[in-house]
């Protein structure tokens, strides 16, 4: 539960949107839910999506489509979004009004709740002040922010990538690894095995 300022940062959004030919306000799934944002962009008449959404399969489709299409990508705090929006050709800053996450904010979570200390650590690194120190690169108007591919890349572990063919095979997905699962699994309840 969140009680950022929204009303201030749409307002230094619309203040910036005349200098840009298009501005798409792209909210979380899980703000849409909440009702994070959109009412102060509508107020402003900036139009908003829906970006990223935990339960959509499609999500990461969606997200690169969007980036690919839009020169500059700008955000009010840090994410994975920032990575994937500068691997695919857009502009990313960080820029206005900062949201901070607080513990406070996480009561209910289940991370906050089982995990408190990643929490604070996730908090800690998603913080103003780490990601200035870190990623100080990051915080520039809009305008000014260059291309960062390669950076959004390497953050995203381009390098690693697999194909579905190899996946398969690491997984223990491909025919050859699911027969040879099933032929031991049966070995092991017809000599009475029970060990792993």
């Amino acid at each position: 539960k969140h009680d950022w300022n929204f009303e201030e940062y749409a307002e230094s959004v619309f203040g910036i949107s005349k200098s840009f030919s298009r501005v798409l306000v792209c909210v979380h799934g899980s703000c849409l839910e909440k009702r994070y944002w959109i009412d102060a962009f509508e107020r402003r008449g900036l139009p908003w999506i829906v970006g990223a959404s935990y339960s959509d399969a499609n999500t990461l489709n969606r997200m690169r489509n969007l980036f690919s299409c839009f020169e500059y990508t700008t955000t009010n705090g840090f994410g994975s979004h920032l990575a994937y929006a500068a691997a695919f050709g857009s502009k990313v800053s960080i820029w206005g009004p900062f949201s901070e996450y607080r513990m406070s904010d996480m009561e209910g979570d289940v991370l906050a709740r089982n995990a408190p200390d990643s929490m604070r650590l996730t908090i800690e690194f998603s913080s103003q002040s780490f990601l200035r120190g870190r990623y100080p690169e990051l915080f520039t108007a809009p305008r000014d922010a260059p291309l960062r591919v390669e950076w959004g890349r390497s953050e995203l572990g381009w390098d690693n990538r697999k194909s579905p063919e190899e996946l398969k095979k690491i997984f223990g997905w491909d025919l050859k690894t699911r027969v040879m699962r099933a032929v031991t699994g049966r070995l092991r309840r017809v000599l009475g095995f029970s060990g792993g």
